[in-house]
């Protein structure tokens, strides 16, 4: 049996200080559950407890939430907070126990500005903007919308829309980037609203897909109720096609867990909008709740083809 670990940002490992709320709490006990059906033991700890391969204390789900101590791990995942301190912290854990992700295919899909680098091709328009530059990057943006995103973050945290006559450094700060507009209503049939496409992969499979829709406004944060999509609802074959070409950059690492987000606007442009290496699979009710297991399972499935490197 596989050990995996779960590496959460914290200071300690009580139940409030790893769980933001009951739902999640939920999910992990899922998980744990689940890995033990497929041959992996999973607990769950912060970085500090983790000394060389050894996790020092840790925590699993065994009917009720119980202490495991002095754990030989042979994988960590990665749930850390993003940001340059985490970086090191999980670069020095990975060189002695495999983590997934990898660090360098982290900070790839973590950093926005660095995710544009090494996709420009499929980015939309986006710039580092800082004070000194930002009359220029502003001007140079086509779209009369401009979107501005911190270099690391998730779920819509810290973003701005703004117009461009409105725009303004003060509303934002350092380590943002200025991007595009990009009018997602009317790209998929159906959904007047601005709305993203998820794809999530594992090892060059596509594992999950969903459509997320802004509430209202131009938002799309990836915390509303998604809906399940087929390869007849989108331009998947394009899609495709990107993925492939992104994995391929990704090719060396296994095993390897992420996820694409895409816009698809009215005229059929296809750009990605954002990359995260943390994805969260947060089923809903009914036959998602099928879907999302089948990814936990494909997943611990992945680990046991996967070679434990000599420490």
């Amino acid at each position: 049996m596989k050990n995996l670990v779960v590496l959460f940002s914290g200071e300690t490992l009580a139940m409030g200080s790893l769980f933001k709320n009951a739902e999640m709490e939920a999910v992990y006990k899922n998980i744990i559950q689940l890995g033990k059906k497929e041959g992996a033991f999973v607990s769950i700890s912060i970085p500090s407890l983790v000394k060389g391969t050894n996790v020092k204390k840790a925590v699993t789900y065994q009917g009720k939430w119980k202490i495991v101590r002095n754990i030989e791990a042979d994988y960590i995942l990665d749930k850390l907070c993003y940001g340059g301190k985490r970086k090191r912290i999980i670069r020095e854990i990975s060189e002695h126990i495999k983590v997934i992700n990898d660090p360098d295919l982290s900070i790839i899909c973590d950093n926005k500005l660095l995710a544009h680098k090494t996709f420009p091709r499929f980015s939309p328009q986006t710039f580092d903007v800082t004070r000194k530059n930002f009359k220029e990057v502003i001007e140079k943006i086509q779209s009369q919308k401009i979107v501005f995103k911190p270099w690391y973050g998730s779920g819509s945290k810290g973003v701005v829309i703004k117009e461009k006559s409105q725009a303004c450094f003060n509303d934002i700060g350092n380590q943002y980037i200025a991007q595009e507009y990009i009018d997602t209503r009317g790209g998929i049939k159906g959904i007047p609203r601005q709305n993203m496409l998820r794809f999530i992969i594992l090892n060059s499979e596509i594992v999950f897909r969903t459509l997320e829709t802004a509430k209202s406004g131009d938002i799309v944060s990836g915390n509303v109720k998604a809906v399940k999509v087929t390869e007849d609802d989108v331009p998947f074959k394009k899609i495709k096609e990107i993925l492939n070409s992104v994995d391929s950059v990704f090719r060396n690492y296994f095993p390897r867990l992420y996820c694409v987000d895409f816009f698809v606007t009215k005229d059929g442009r296809i750009c990605i909008g954002e990359m995260n290496s943390k994805p969260g699979l947060f089923p809903s009710e009914g036959e998602s709740q099928v879907d999302y297991n089948n990814v936990i399972r494909k997943f611990f499935r992945s680990l046991s083809q996967s070679r434990i490197p000599k420490r």
